[in-house]
């Protein structure tokens, strides 16, 4: 969470609403955990079963938050957004993502992706050529090739 404090983000955007919900995610997972570790340690075997269970819960949740706050993560889930909904509140969105998230390291076929995201925007015809272009400018600054 100290990322979204340390810039002004608009407590309004999708891209705060989206970090902070993988951020609850991994509380939730870490929480789990402890719980489960506090379990084990005053009951013992007894409840061995309902340990592994709250357990493995909280791992799953602490894994699914960890690996949504991740930039590049976070572009292809914005990027996907633009392509399905391609509406000029979504790039806009897009655009702010990408800002927030600085320089993010994508692999061909995410990269792949953004370009078809936007593509799809472009292609509407209802899409401001302005935030085309701000869209493209932002991507082209932000996005690096990722080697591997």
């Amino acid at each position: 969470m100290l990322d979204i404090l340390s810039k002004k983000v608009d407590k309004n955007s999708y891209y705060y609403k989206y970090k902070r919900q993988a951020y609850l995610f991994e509380t939730a997972g870490i929480l789990g955990i402890g719980i489960s570790v506090v379990i084990n340690e005053l009951t013992g075997r007894p409840m061995n079963a309902l340990v592994l269970i709250i357990g493995g819960i909280g791992a799953l949740l602490l894994i699914l938050g960890g690996s949504s706050s991740q930039p590049h993560v976070l572009v292809k889930s914005f990027a996907v957004l633009l392509t399905n909904e391609p509406t000029k509140e979504n790039a806009i969105e897009f655009i702010k993502a990408l800002e927030y998230s600085g320089t993010v390291r994508l692999v061909r076929h995410s990269q792949n992706l953004v370009s078809m995201a936007i593509m799809k925007y472009e292609g509407m015809p209802d899409s401001d050529p302005e935030v085309v272009k701000k869209l493209k400018d932002t991507v082209r600054e932000h996005i690096k090739s990722k080697l591997i």
